[in-house]
């Protein structure tokens, strides 16, 4: 079987020292740069941009150096595709003050420290004295077993103010570079070709997943760059056959940084033909009808995925690789049995329906009328108002800042004559309807302390990850000890339950609050730790970092028994603890038997 592997780029997306019209910022964005009544050639000096009437910072990252010794940067959320995340960016020195942003609007953040704080480095050149700092951003990693990839655009920033006697200079040198190897095909007895489409949309209202797939790369475009998050339209089809009853079926599709299939890391597309589960940006099916035009559309396979890179699994930076993409298939015939691949959800798993009852009903009645299932061309009325790179743009809004409201949503749209340059007015509902289009719903907003991810508390879990890997490889074996402690109350009884249609679901309990009641346990990585005759060997106790953990009683315990050690959690990260989920499970099983109504003699 033959089939080729089509290799692509990820756009790294700092390598651009102009996005798009630097100047291009909205009224409403604008932010002043310099002092008032500037003109136009002392504006340009600065790095700034100017309209006339106000000089205000551009689509890119300012770095300007002021004479007193201080750094000021203000970097622009469009500095990237897709759009960077403010939050995420951070000095050399943290996010604390004087290092953190002295302010910040959805579309800049601005930042003023001095320069020899943060971080900065100094150095003397050729006359000079060289300040120098780096800014770099967070981006969230997907795990996956074989591999680690993320869609986020990593920024990576080196700048320097350079003062001599005479002259303050500022230099900006951009990371990130993308290599460009060649397309690698591997041949077999029957030919399949997995290829991309590039068909993009030149009319209004078209739907931008029909129109890609009516063109595709050559062997000459290939290695094809993306941005990240940016869709890749993949087709595997059946070469050189007639018969129209073969049907060809996917099986694992996944990804690899290099042309072999086998090699690591890789990251899974599709398992058994349908979307990989764990990502968190699902793979699309793209279903091939008749009414495609295809003269044997069972011979095709179409799905669309989100662009990614990988990331290196010890330092979780982004690798600035190809990406291959592979594909495994089998041909199916009717005869022997069903060669429909059905991607319903698994025992326990909660899916969200896509479509309603009444919309079944209304296919299931067409049939039956006219033996049809596709959807006749769009005809008449009027076409969708946002374009599809638009409706993105709007998600990104809600994804960027989750308590985004719909008439926040609505003032940042009408204004921008960039990219809603066709858009001159638009209702909520119309904006809720997008939102809905693309899976997001109002959720209940869980306050997650900024501390969480920030660089001081992943350098400690690093320096607890070294910690245990250092005992490992020591010549003393240990067993570890996860422990923790728990409270809980036994009158807690389960929060939802059923009853008849117009009447509520009751349960019966005592009139005075249950007893609460604090538990202490310990688990080994095989079971509960209990017996105390075991207690012989070497231990290393993993627990948090409660105050009365410190005491000096607990420290004296441990100088008397010296086959017990002491590892403390990093902050922010009980994910760490097995025994979290032991607890959680634990709790249900005692509220199951109802002690709260045991009789206590």
């Amino acid at each position: 079987m033959e089939f080729k592997l089509l290799k692509f780029q990820s756009k790294q997306p700092v390598a651009q020292a102009e996005p798009l019209d630097k100047c291009a910022v909205a009224d409403y964005e604008q932010i002043q740069c310099g002092p008032p009544g500037i003109s136009g050639g002392e504006c340009e000096a600065i790095n700034c941009c100017f309209n006339g009437q106000q000089c205000f910072y551009g689509k890119a990252v300012t770095v300007q150096c002021i004479r007193d010794g201080q750094f000021v940067v203000v970097v622009a959320r469009d500095v990237t595709l897709p759009r960077l995340s403010l939050d995420s960016v951070h000095l050399l020195g943290g996010n604390d003050p004087p290092c953190s942003p002295v302010g910040s609007t959805p579309s800049f953040a601005i930042y003023q420290f001095p320069v020899t704080a943060c971080g900065t480095s100094m150095m003397e050149d050729s006359g000079y004295v060289v300040y120098e700092n780096r800014m770099t951003s967070s981006y969230e990693v997907g795990v996956g077993p074989l591999g680690s990839i993320t869609r986020d655009s990593h920024f990576e920033l080196l700048f320097q103010c350079r003062y001599s006697s005479t002259s303050v200079e500022a230099l900006v040198v951009e990371v990130n570079t993308v290599p460009a190897p060649p397309p690698v095909a591997a041949s077999g007895p029957l030919r399949v070709e997995l290829r991309l489409a590039n068909g993009q949309c030149v009319t209004k209202g078209c739907a931008e997943g029909d129109e890609a797939y009516t063109s595709y790369y050559g062997d000459a475009d290939y290695p094809v760059t993306k941005v990240l998050r940016e869709p890749v339209y993949v087709e595997v089809r059946i070469l050189e056959r007639t018969d129209p009853n073969i049907v060809l079926m996917l099986g694992r599709c996944w990804a690899t940084s290099t042309p072999s299939p086998l090699s690591l890391p890789q990251w899974d597309l599709l398992i058994d033909g349908c979307p990989y589960q764990d990502d968190r940006y699902l793979t699309s099916l793209v279903p091939v009808a008749g009414s495609s035009g295809l003269q044997f559309p069972t011979h095709y396979k179409r799905f669309v995925v989100k662009m990614f890179t990988f990331v290196d699994p010890a330092s979780l930076a982004p690798l600035q690789e190809t990406i291959f993409i592979h594909c495994s298939t089998a041909v199916c015939h009717p005869s022997s049995g069903s060669c429909e691949q059905s991607c319903t959800r698994k025992t326990g798993q909660r899916v969200q329906p896509n479509i309603n009852r009444s919309t079944v009903a209304s296919i299931i009645r067409t049939f039956q009328r006219e033996n049809r299932i596709e959807v006749r061309e769009h005809s008449g009325g009027r076409t969708r108002l946002f374009s599809v790179e638009q409706e993105h743009a709007i998600v990104d809004m809600v994804v960027q800042n989750n308590t985004l409201r719909l008439k926040e949503i609505q003032q940042r749209i009408t204004p921008d004559n960039q990219l809603f340059h066709n858009i001159h007015q638009c209702s909520l509902s119309t904006i809720d309807r997008v939102l809905r289009r693309n899976a997001i719903r109002m959720k209940q907003v869980y306050k997650v302390p900024f501390e969480r991810n920030s660089v001081r508390v992943k350098e400690l879990r690093f320096q607890f990850v070294q910690r245990i890997l250092e005992l490992d490889s020591s010549a003393t074996h240990y067993e570890y000890l996860y422990i923790d402690e728990a409270g809980f109350n036994l009158q807690k009884k389960r929060r939802r339950g059923r009853n008849v249609i117009g009447h509520r679901a009751t349960v019966n309990v005592p009139g005075q609050r249950g007893g609460n009641i604090t538990l202490c346990a310990a688990i080994s990585t095989t079971d509960v730790v209990g017996d105390q005759e075991q207690m012989v060997r070497n231990f290393v106790v993993v627990w948090d970092n409660v105050q009365f953990h410190h005491s000096a009683l607990v420290r004296e315990w441990f100088e008397n028994h010296p086959q017990f050690r002491m590892v403390f959690l990093p902050p922010y990260s009980p994910f760490l603890n097995p025994i979290e989920e032991f607890f959680s499970s634990w709790r249900w099983k005692v509220h199951d038997r109802n002690p709260y109504n045991q009789n206590v003699r």
